[in-house]
């Protein structure tokens, strides 16, 4: 592995070093990636989030412990922020409580925050 020079200045002194090549900022080494999963779940991002989560309940064979502890692994290992937030969220008990009671009631709140969002829009104050 190539070496590099660092130049630092410490206590009021330039010091040089030579350390190893890190790689890119933000990117762990293929060789150097430790994350195993016990369980392939079939979660992608992409998917819409009663979809994964239906299918990472499913892999786990429905137990909620350990779907939530493998969606925090995966939240906590990952460098991708869209995956660590939608992993985060979906390792929650509310996200739990809504996969309990169907994608209908999520659909439900989900219509209800928007039209609250429209509703506060409408009620802003217009300036003419």
């Amino acid at each position: 592995m190539p070496k590099l020079r660092v130049t630092a200045k410490r206590g009021g002194k330039r010091i040089s070093y030579l350390t190893k090549d890190k790689g890119k900022p933000g990117r762990t080494p293929k060789r150097k990636r430790w994350f195993e999963p016990g369980v392939k779940m079939g979660w992608e991002k992409d998917m819409p989030m009663a979809k994964r989560r239906g299918l990472v309940l499913k892999a786990h064979g429905g137990d909620y412990l350990a779907t939530a502890r493998a969606l925090q692994a995966l939240a906590n290992v990952t460098t991708d922020r869209e995956t660590k937030k939608k992993a985060k969220a979906e390792a929650t008990p509310e996200a739990a409580v809504a996969e309990t009671e169907g994608p209908a009631a999520t659909e439900e709140s989900e219509k209800a925050e928007a039209e609250e969002a429209e509703e506060a829009v409408d009620e802003a104050p217009k300036e003419t």
